[in-house]
């Protein structure tokens, strides 16, 4: 990168005001080539720009935690549905098992 190792800022090729090419200028003026600099710029980009500021960042915090909330959500709801269908098979059950009590007794006259 071109002031990589420097911290100052460097001109504009002047070579180029006088109608040299942008590579020749380029050189004269910064002392290196261009395929040079752009060589070290393009190995120093995944260094600079990775994944991992996107990973890190507040939107997919929020993103992943609502993910989460809404997974729970559908689980809660579906373990809710089959203990609502257990109670109710367990209720038929019951029903089928136990003996039909009468509403009155039979050892009591009617009338």
């Amino acid at each position: 990168m071109i002031g990589r190792t420097s911290r100052r800022t460097y001109p504009p090729p002047d070579g180029v005001g006088r109608g040299e090419p942008f590579e020749t200028a380029f050189g004269k003026a910064f002392k290196t080539s261009l395929w040079l600099e752009e060589r070290d710029w393009r190995q120093d980009l995944p260094l600079r720009y990775s994944w991992i500021p996107i990973l890190t960042g507040g939107s997919v915090l929020w993103a992943v935690l609502s993910l989460a909330c809404i997974a729970l959500y559908i689980q809660r709801r579906s373990a809710l549905t089959r203990r609502m269908r257990e109670m109710e098979a367990e209720e038929r059950l019951a029903e089928l098992t136990q003996p039909q009590t009468p509403l009155t007794n039979p050892d009591e006259p009617t009338g």
